[in-house]
């Protein structure tokens, strides 16, 4: 209970600085990722492994295994998709901040001798604009905020 009132604060707080933030807003927002994909090597055409660092400025934690990806924000689920590796593993999103959307996003295989591969760079455009996108994530976080 007290980690869902901390991601709520945590992302309260992440959000209202973006959305006061100068500058002109964008037609079209797009949301950059950095992630770490892990894993033991590579196996077929869906290794397993786990994935953790920010989508959209949201700090995630999550695997993939058997197709499926998700990542997930203080044990609540935040995104989620499919996903295939055939030299690149190509990552399917249909669900991020609890509303479906088509995205995707590609990182290199983790193998034996590489089973860290970090993988930079945008999806979208998504929203709107960057408050657009910080009103999903904040309608997110208030469903999953603890009833007092």
């Amino acid at each position: 209970m007290s980690e869902v009132r901390a991601l709520y604060v945590a992302l309260t707080a992440v959000l209202v600085a973006g959305a006061i933030a100068p500058g002109p807003v964008a037609a079209q927002t797009n949301l950059s990722y950095n992630l770490t994909l892990t894993g033991e090597s590579f196996s077929g055409a869906t290794p397993p492994g786990g994935i953790a660092g920010t989508f959209g400025g949201v700090a995630v934690d999550g695997s993939y295994a058997r197709g499926l990806w998700t990542f997930a924000v203080f044990g609540c689920p935040f995104a989620a998709g499919t996903y295939q590796c055939v030299h690149i593993c190509r990552f399917n999103g249909t669900m991020l901040a609890g509303r479906p959307l088509i995205y995707n996003w590609t990182s290199q295989v983790p193998t034996w001798d590489a089973p860290r591969q970090v993988t930079v760079g945008n999806v979208g455009p998504l929203f709107a604009s960057s408050r657009d996108w910080a009103t999903q994530v904040g309608l997110w976080a208030q469903a999953k905020r603890p009833v007092a």
